[in-house]
């Protein structure tokens, strides 16, 4: 099934919505997943940044490391920005009061809110980022999402932890846009796969393409989802 904004896949179609509102656990990523992304905001500010010579040279670099990597590069370029220039206490607080109720809503994707609320009440939210911990928790507190793991870069270590400590936990979501997305969902399977878990529903984030690697694709708006998820309660 396809509209303008997602594509299900028909081969994991069956009880989709269902198995998305009567999930017991959601992971999600959060830039470019849930908003436009913080951590691009930040890193490509260059009226800020751009006063340290070294901020040129992590741009040259970083542009480099895309050309040949894609979005492989994302990872460790922003690892590499975030402890050159994100360490000091007056540039967090500086981000800190950036981020306030009007630029968190205005930098959400349509209907994201309407989608976490359309859970079930019982739902365990969870942010598996790279991002910092000051951008996660202020997304996370406007939300309602019930924990956060920032700085994660090896996202499937969080996430094996995560269920190893909550094996009362059957039935998940994994939402996300990268490669490292797509590694947790795949271990979720696996984990189905060997009857650890009851299901897991895949979705993927993208500008436009569907990803077959994924239950659902959201072309960056959730409001059609959500409509359909409100319509089969």
């Amino acid at each position: 099934m396809t509209s303008e904004t997602f594509w299900i896949n028909p081969r994991y179609e069956q009880n989709l919505i269902n198995r998305i509102i009567n999930a017991q656990v959601c992971v999600s990523d959060l830039d470019d997943t849930d908003a436009l992304s913080p951590a691009k905001k930040i890193g490509l500010d260059f009226g800020h940044f751009g006063k340290h010579f070294g901020y040129w040279s992590w741009i040259f670099k970083t542009g480099i490391d895309y050309l040949s990597l894609g979005k492989n590069a994302e990872s460790q370029s922003w690892k590499g920005f975030v402890e050159r220039f994100l360490r000091n206490p007056q540039e967090l607080q500086r981000i800190v009061d950036s981020l306030n109720p009007t630029q968190i809503n205005s930098s959400l994707f349509s209907g994201v809110k309407e989608f976490y609320h359309g859970l079930s009440p019982q739902c365990y939210t969870a942010y598996i980022t790279r991002n910092i911990q000051e951008v996660t928790s202020a997304y996370a507190k406007f939300l309602g999402i019930s924990e956060t793991f920032s700085e994660a870069y090896d996202k499937r270590r969080v996430l094996e932890n995560l269920v190893d400590s909550n094996p009362q936990h059957r039935r998940w979501i994994i939402k996300g846009d990268s490669d490292e997305d797509k590694e947790m969902l795949e271990y979720l399977r696996f984990k189905q796969k060997n009857h650890d878990i009851e299901s897991v529903v895949g979705i993927k984030v993208d500008k436009s393409k569907p990803d077959q690697n994924y239950d659902l694709t959201l072309f960056r708006d959730y409001r059609d989802l959500v409509r359909m998820m409100r319509n089969s309660k």
